[in-house]
């Protein structure tokens, strides 16, 4: 660790100084569960000596016995701590140190909601500070405090302390001063969704880190770099980077509390890409190494390990009776425990959780109860997790086929997306990532974002048949539709429910895709998604919205596609009309000119449709 010099001879208070930096410029996550308990027996060695040391070596022994408990979340004892503290600090009228009491007392009456108090000793710590121009303390007062306001509603007011941060700290000159800028990194990405300003704190976070060889905290800004791309969903980036924290010697020592935050990260990027041997062998070995975390955060990542379970099993839908049991007992664990879980927007990943465990088992509308919940609590955090919340929503809402809902959450879902500036981030994430580990290629940058127009367009496709949805449809009539002259052909495939019944659902997704494929390669390539919109309608049934087509040629075009499907000879045995997969289809023309218009030319169709049902099928009718 950075901060012991062996020189200094144990209980002195040259080394007691050391401790004080140390614990007040490195991350709870970076300082090692042993590593603490060492700390804490030589302070306690210290205090029971209280008699015999004089009145500075108490001031500084209690106080950062106090740092310690707190840094372990044991508040009470550190506030016993601090009391004691402050008692010598007034003795010596020593107001630096009661600055940085009165700091601390303002983060434990915020946490206990007693705002007043908490603002009272804000004020008069950052006033102390201020006329003594102690412009390190001053960062560490500002940060320190908005690590538990940053998710608070006033905006305006986060972004002030954060401005006062960033401005205290440029006056500064301490080691200490990389965890200012780790932290302000952080909180811009992900609070102000500001990835840019956030990439370059982390960029001085991580250059300071070098310079003072502080290894852990280095990790801590690797890790948040690889959230952010974790967060704009490329986690094949993220994976890169948490390999190399995970396997590369100059890492090898960081804190099994690190690892196994970093870990809690990259076990769900490989979940994501469907790599579920790797995140399950990662998910081995969080739990291994959780024993020898620190104290305090041992139940923290035992509630992930439940966590991170039951999302394994929901992606392969299996031991989906284990799920909720899972979620529920890191419910509970949430429930009981008021300091924050050692992971970013963990309430929103439950609620999330959740909502795929319900639409898993086709449960939609508690599905959607814990999807509604994910909205809103994605309120507090990035425009990512607002867009991540709307596309839930409309997944669900399409499959329970009430489409306008859907299609609503699906355009929500695109403004948050546009919101985020990718191209410039991409270039801000090069430059950082390039100077870690002078390895990324040029053409895998290319490829880091989709750009919004990929996105959209796979928004508005079937994954099944790979032809437009019926999102697709209900924003075609708003956006996509020119006003004219449309003919519309709506189809079926003849007795398919006796198909699927009998030769079984995948022969049938099979049939529905291949039908597909054949009326695709029925439009004319120039005219398909030009003039010809080739929409599934739902189930077996299709439509094809054509601009500018007579009633001749709409009828022209059905026949072609109903002769193709029937000349492919896909065996259908129990059928009435034919011994292999025939299609019907009813044919309308009309103008179009708003959504009322639209809704008409496609019920004519359906009715024509219906006529040539009950004319024997595999024909073609016009309305």
């Amino acid at each position: 660790m950075w901060c012991e010099r062996p020189d200094f001879r144990n209980g002195s208070k040259e080394k007691i100084k050391d401790y004080i930096t140390y614990f007040e410029g490195t991350c709870e996550l970076c300082i090692g569960n042993l590593g603490i308990q060492k700390y804490l027996t030589d302070v306690e060695s210290i205090i029971s000596k209280e008699a015999e040391n004089d009145d500075e070596m108490n001031m500084l022994v209690y106080y950062i016995a106090g740092v310690i408990h707190y840094k372990i979340s044991e508040n009470e004892q550190a506030v016993d701590c601090w009391k004691a503290s402050e008692k010598y600090a007034r003795k010596l009228t020593d107001d630096i140190f009661l600055a940085k009491i009165f700091s601390y007392y303002a983060i434990i009456y915020y946490i206990e909601k007693d705002f007043d108090r908490s603002s009272v000793y804000f004020d008069e710590a950052a006033s102390i500070f201020a006329v003594h121009k102690m412009y390190t303390e001053l960062a560490l007062h500002y940060i320190n405090y908005l690590w538990y306001k940053r998710y608070d509603p006033d905006k305006n007011e986060v972004s002030a302390y954060l401005d006062m941060a960033f401005y205290y700290v440029q006056l500064s000159n301490s080691i200490m001063d990389a965890r200012v800028y780790l932290h302000l990194g952080y909180i811009y990405k992900t609070i102000f969704n500001d990835f840019i300003r956030g990439i370059g704190y982390l960029n001085i976070a991580r250059d300071m880190c070098c310079k003072n060889n502080n290894v852990e905290m280095e990790s801590m800004t690797l890790h948040t770099l690889a959230d952010g791309y974790m967060k704009l969903s490329h986690y094949s980036e993220s994976i890169r980077i948490y390999e190399q924290l995970m396997t590369e010697s100059r890492y090898a020592n960081i804190t099994e509390n690190l690892k196994c935050a970093i870990m809690s990260n990259l076990i769900p990027c490989y979940v994501y890409i469907g790599d579920y041997e790797k995140a399950s062998l990662y998910l081995d070995k969080m739990k291994q190494l959780s024993a020898n975390t620190q104290v305090n955060a041992r139940p923290y990542f035992d509630c992930l390990s439940n966590w991170l379970t039951a999302m394994i099993h929901i992606k392969k839908n299996e031991k989906l009776d284990e799920v909720l049991p899972l979620l529920s007992s890191c419910t509970n664990f949430c429930d009981k425990d008021s300091r924050p879980i050692q992971m970013d927007s963990f309430d929103l990943k439950l609620a999330e959780s959740f909502g795929e465990y319900y639409e898993a088992v086709g449960d939609y509308d508690n599905s959607l109860k814990y999807y509604l919940m994910m909205e809103k609590l994605s309120e507090k955090y990035a425009d990512s997790d607002k867009m991540n919340a709307c596309d839930r929503l409309s997944s669900v809402y399409e499959k329970r086929g009430d489409f306008k809902t859907a299609l609503e959450f699906k355009k929500k879902g695109t403004e948050y997306f546009n919101n985020i500036d990718r191209e410039n981030i991409l270039n801000q994430y090069d430059q950082l990532y390039k100077k870690f580990f002078k390895s990324i290629q040029d053409e895998q940058l290319k490829n880091l974002f989709e750009t919004n127009e990929n996105l959209t367009r796979v928004a508005y496709i079937d994954e099944l048949t790979q032809v437009h949805n019926r999102l697709y449809y209900q924003d075609f009539t708003e956006r996509f539709g020119k006003k004219g002259t449309y003919s519309v052909i709506m189809f079926d495939l003849d007795y398919f429910k006796e198909y699927n019944d009998n030769y079984g659902h995948l022969k049938g997704d099979i049939c529905l895709a291949t039908s597909a494929r054949i009326v695709q390669e029925t439009i004319p390539k120039d005219e398909y998604d030009v003039r010809c919109h080739f929409i599934r309608y739902g189930g077996e049934e299709f439509v094809i919205l054509a601009e500018n087509y007579s009633s001749d040629e709409i009828v022209a075009l059905a026949e072609k596609i109903r002769k193709n499907v029937e000349n492919a000879k896909i065996e259908h045995n129990f059928s009435k009309c034919s011994q292999y997969l025939t299609l019907s289809a009813g044919c309308s023309t009309g103008i179009f000119s708003n959504n009322a218009e639209m809704e008409s030319l496609v019920a004519s169709a359906d009715r024509a449709l219906y006529e040539a049902k009950k004319n024997g099928r595999n024909v073609v009718m016009h309305s």
